[in-house]
């Protein structure tokens, strides 16, 4: 199911279900079962429901896609684990791209391109190079293209204290 240019609400149903927000700032519920779930552009909620879901991401320049809040990420590795997938291979639109990762097209995201840190301050990010970071304190993950202090956007966020780690996200 596929939402139009305004505000859509997109629910789906038992089983597997795909559902796309387009533009606008969309709230998407899979319900029961294995999802996918992509917001796209605007500030979305995104709410999977019971079962593994999957949380698709592309990436706009300065954040041009918007900040998606996932409301029930449940990572880690069981049966019902969600996984967060992000855009980068090359089939990805160079202007929708995280191709600053370097991890393989169906991996997980590389180890020493997750960082976690506890109350994030963009402008004091230090020497850290890691492309995705965590705070656990506001829930909110960033992506930094280039590695240079201060270019990091908002690229989702989850309830504070969720327990995210590099193999939650995966590289497409």
């Amino acid at each position: 199911v596929r939402g139009n240019l305004g505000v859509d609400f997109l629910e789906g149903n038992e089983g597997g279900d795909t559902l796309q927000g387009g533009k606008g700032s969309d709230s998407l519920d899979g319900g029961a079962g294995n999802d996918f779930l992509s917001g796209e552009r605007g500030n979305d909620v995104l709410t999977g429901g019971a079962g593994a879901d999957t949380f698709f991401f592309f990436y706009g320049e300065n954040g041009t896609y918007g900040v998606d809040t996932l409301t029930d990420f449940n990572g880690g590795d069981g049966e019902n684990a969600d996984k967060i997938v992000l855009a980068a291979g090359p089939t990805t639109p160079e202007d929708a791209s995280f191709n600053a990762l370097s991890g393989s097209a169906g991996g997980p995201l590389p180890a020493d391109e997750f960082a976690v840190v506890e109350n994030f301050n963009p402008a004091a990010q230090g020497d850290n190079p890691a492309a995705i970071i965590y705070d656990p304190v506001s829930g909110l993950v960033y992506y930094n293209p280039t590695g240079t202090i201060g270019d990091e956007d908002q690229i989702l966020r989850v309830d504070p204290n969720t327990p995210l780690t590099n193999t939650d996200f995966e590289i497409f």
